[in-house]
């Protein structure tokens, strides 16, 4: 997909309702509980009972702001920080008046023994009490299962350790579908960020030149104190405001970070030169 810097004003005109209905039509198909059905239909066929995962993801609020973490599990996109403060977190989810939910999926290398490890603590999480219905963790991850979430979740989750983010190519496809990203300032996103207007950052700039410098600490309380803050009450309390970002995402990121970008400058940064 391409979209030239005169579509990206076009999208901008593109009245708030429409984009609004365009969510609540989203919401109430619900991809990620029809996933969650096909998936058990699935394992019917193949004589097994549905995963506690399946049946967590088909109980999930489609209006209920939902995070998305999509990927490889490899060590240093740190799949299971968020958890790092887990009563704090508990208390994020769990607020029945602004309900979030996070849908987790990936695949670590079968000989990454590590990035093994972090799949199994965020599965771990899924079934620890408050977690429960709150958070899941999808098997069989997928090309199928990469399309639903890029585009069924409202906001898109990465946390890299700094400098050891090559893209961040989800990202970019989560902004195609107009779904704003809190990420980690590394990769695609030190380029793509404005802050409160495309998304969020987590953490501080990124300046490092080696993966020794740990920022884990800072990038925690980042990450809690901006869904705490400013995204959980943007996307309850300011419908214009977070529709505007949607549409941010896409006029500001999708229409510069696509693949028709990326063979021009090819051309003629590397082969024409």
């Amino acid at each position: 997909m391409f979209l030239s810097g005169e579509a990206s004003v076009l999208v901008n005109r593109v009245q708030h309702d429409r984009v609004g209905q365009h969510r609540d039509a989203a919401a109430e198909l619900d991809p990620a509980k029809r996933m969650a059905m096909l998936q058990a239909a699935e394992a019917m066929r193949r004589g097994d009972a549905p995963d506690s995962s399946m049946r967590a993801l088909a109980a999930f609020d489609p209006q209920a702001l939902t995070i998305g973490f999509a990927r490889r599990f490899a060590t240093y996109k740190r799949a299971p920080l968020i958890f790092r403060q887990a009563d704090r977190l508990r208390a994020i989810l769990g607020d029945a008046k602004r309900p979030v939910q996070i849908v987790f999926a990936g695949k670590a290398h079968p000989r990454d023994k590590d990035g093994q490890a972090y799949a199994a603590e965020v599965h771990h999480w899924a079934r620890e009490s408050g977690f429960e219905g709150r958070v899941v963790l999808l098997e069989e991850y997928d090309m199928h299962v990469g399309r639903m979430l890029v585009s069924g979740c409202d906001v898109w989750l990465n946390n890299p350790l700094r400098p050891l983010e090559a893209s961040g190519t989800s990202g970019m496809k989560a902004a195609l579908n107009g779904v704003p990203n809190f990420s980690v300032l590394d990769g695609w996103w030190i380029e793509g960020h404005i802050e409160g207007v495309t998304g969020w950052s987590i953490g501080p700039p990124s300046a490092e030149t080696s993966a020794d410098v740990n920022h884990s600490d800072q990038d925690v309380e980042d990450l809690y104190k901006k869904l705490e803050e400013t995204i959980i009450p943007l996307f309850y309390q300011d419908r214009a405001g977070w529709i505007k970002l949607m549409k941010n995402a896409i006029g500001k990121n999708a229409y510069y970070f696509n693949t028709h970008v990326m063979m021009r400058r090819y051309v003629t940064d590397a082969y024409l030169r």
